[in-house]
């Protein structure tokens, strides 16, 4: 499979307000509450944070560029 058979568009944000990890992944949880089938954002929030202090997600050096060849 590949990645964006897990995405949605729906989920992007495409100009974050948060500064910092916890303050973007509240704006993150905001859009995913529906589809990962929690009630509130104050639900889902505390699991992401969870799985952050478990390690970085891959993006520890930005995001890649889409048009890099």
């Amino acid at each position: 499979m590949k990645m964006m058979d897990y995405l949605s568009e729906e989920w992007v944000i495409p100009d974050l307000k948060g500064e910092d990890k916890p303050s973007i992944l509240k704006e993150l949880s905001s859009v995913l509450v529906k589809p990962c089938q929690v009630t509130s954002v104050e639900e889902l929030l505390p699991v992401l944070l969870d799985r952050e202090k478990l390690g970085q997600q891959g993006l520890e050096k930005g995001l890649p560029s889409l048009t890099a060849g």
